[in-house]
């Protein structure tokens, strides 16, 4: 029967006995370019997978080769085994219109071949291959369309009938509910079809234990791919009403089981996500919008306390070799002044960031480059995710910033220690202007450890310091708005201006807005702008990479330009 094909194929051809199989039969079809004449057999299976629509592209046999084809293919079409002689008859089919050959009247043909395709899909089992079965249903339809004439309609509602009464659960919905198969049948149809499955669904639902019905709706389960699929499909069909039902439907069930349940946040975080993409579809769209949000600004919170509840005090233990030139380090510093300290501080902390930036681009291979990895900021949130090099980039300088700061926190401590600290710290100054009594109230805050006032008013300062720069090197910080007038450049606009990046480097640069305007950083300017942090939230962290900043921003000397 399978003379001159590859022995695995032959082996697993004997074995079909579900549509899956015959799925599955199609990766056997090795190539062996070696044998001329196996491989041309090889290519008569393949195209009957092209010609029962199992596999996707063209026949690019020429005329003469399709005509051995379908003799090929005729000695095949009495094969006992069921599946594979649906196959080879709807593969027969195609070939003798595609040849314009209907002396034998495929409809005829086509009529036997579906009687015996919906009897054996009767007997269809839950772990059996529906694409396959949706895609010799689709094929039928085709081939029924160019040669059936005005008993396609029959043809029509055999198949509609067929989709109706197969099987009840999600896998086959999934695949007979398919823009291209869809599109035979009548606008009624096609709703028909939808609200047909969505009801089958609801009452599957209805049917599991309230255990089982939270365990659907909290997880990645597939009754959302095939609720998603029928509003889908609901938009493109424009059926408002069962767009409207299906979308109330999944979003007030999963919001129910998300308040009855103790959920992991971040499960909480993913299925809200999802309701708020879908809350478009809603038929009181604001409304649910806004609570949707609520929610998650609650989640928020909740991760916000899991992560807290989770980490222990970090500790880094250090190397007796860093060690040793750490305290070789605090030596030094007792010669000089608490300014001149920490100025070496603040630069080595900036100009850190270059051989952060080096290892980062290095070929040095990072397993989470395997996968996405979410963005979470301090207070919970989810900002985004992190997927592409640039995100990556900032998550490596916002942690090496972290590190950077805990192992060296000695060498701050022993600066702190200087009976001059504080009336030496009072005495750095920014503008050389009436300005920087603005810059020791805040040093004030900072001595007095109201961190949070300390960072609130200097991060103002330091922004301005940044446009006073920009100016002085020959570039407005304004731009012409819409209504004649004009507006002052955002902070994360002037700070990716080449100027900047010439006149700091491109990684110290990179680090200002990982330290104040871009989320996937410390994001300190927008959320104190905003008013999107919590007081408690400012801590001593913060406050010295702000204070680093200052001391930084203090050695830099504006020189106005012409």
């Amino acid at each position: 029967m399978f003379m001159k094909l590859p022995d695995i194929y032959m082996r697993e051809a004997s074995k079909v006995n579900s549509f899956h199989d015959i799925f599955s039969l199609k990766a056997y079809l090795w190539d062996n370019p070696n044998d001329e004449i196996q491989q041309k057999y090889i290519d008569f299976e393949k195209s009957v997978f092209l010609l029962s629509d199992l596999t996707q592209g063209e026949l690019t046999l020429r005329e003469t080769n399709l005509i051995e084809l379908k003799s090929y293919i005729h000695t095949k079409l009495n094969i006992d085994n069921r599946y594979l002689n649906l196959l080879y008859n709807i593969a027969y089919i195609n070939l003798k219109i595609k040849l314009k050959e209907f002396k034998d009247r495929p409809s005829d043909m086509l009529n036997v071949w579906f009687e015996e395709f919906n009897e054996l899909s009767n007997d269809y089992r839950p772990n059996d291959r529906t694409n396959s079965i949706a895609s010799l249903l689709n094929t039928y339809l085709i081939l029924s369309k160019r040669v059936c004439g005005k008993k396609f309609d029959e043809n029509l509602a055999k198949a509609y009938a067929f989709i109706i009464n197969f099987d009840k659960n999600p896998e086959p919905f999934t695949n007979f509910c398919n823009e291209q198969l869809l599109s035979f049948f009548s606008t009624g149809e096609r709703k028909a079809i939808l609200s047909h499955f969505f009801e089958s669904l609801k009452q599957d639902v209805e049917n599991l234990t309230d255990n089982e019905k939270s365990d659907i709706f909290l997880s990645d389960s597939y009754l959302f791919v095939c609720l998603g699929k029928i509003i889908d499909h609901s938009v493109n069909n424009g059926f408002d009403d069962l767009k409207y039902e299906v979308t109330n439907y999944l979003i007030s069930n999963t919001l129910d089981h998300l308040e009855r349940t103790d959920a992991n946040p971040l499960i909480k975080y993913s299925k809200l996500q999802y309701c708020l993409k879908i809350s478009g579809f809603h038929n009181n769209k604001e409304k649910i919008k806004n609570i949707i949000l609520l929610k998650i600004i609650g989640a928020s919170t909740e991760t916000h306390n899991d992560m807290a509840s989770n980490i222990e005090t970090f500790e880094q233990k250090l190397s007796k070799s860093y060690q040793d030139s750490l305290n070789q380090q605090i030596q030094v510093y007792e010669k000089y002044g608490a300014i001149d300290c920490l100025s070496h501080m603040s630069g080595v902390f900036f100009s850190s960031a270059e051989s952060i930036l080096k290892n980062s681009n290095s070929n040095t291979f990072h397993f989470t480059m395997l996968a996405s990895q979410l963005l979470i900021d301090e207070s919970g949130l989810i900002r985004g995710i992190v997927n592409d090099d640039e995100s990556r980039l900032f998550q490596d300088l916002k942690q090496n910033i972290s590190f950077f700061v805990q192992i060296n926190l000695p060498l701050f401590h022993s600066i702190r220690e200087k009976n001059s600290f504080e009336e030496d710290l009072l005495k750095i100054e920014v503008f050389n202007t009436n300005d920087d009594k603005h810059i020791r109230n805040a040093i004030r805050n900072f001595l007095e450890e109201d961190y949070h006032g300390f960072v609130s008013r200097s991060v103002p300062l330091i922004e301005k310091k940044l446009r006073l720069l920009l100016r002085s090197l020959g570039e407005a910080d304004i731009s012409p708005n819409s209504i004649g007038g004009f507006d002052f450049r955002p902070m994360n606009a002037f700070m990716s201006s080449q100027v900047i990046a010439d006149v700091f480097t491109e990684p110290v640069r990179l680090m200002f807005k990982v330290l104040y305007d871009d989320r996937r950083g410390f994001n300190l300017r927008n959320k104190i702008a905003h008013g999107i942090v919590e007081a408690d939230e400012i801590n001593f962290f913060q406050a010295l990479l702000v204070l680093f900043t200052i001391v930084y921003l203090s050695t830099v000397i504006i020189e106005k330009t012409d």
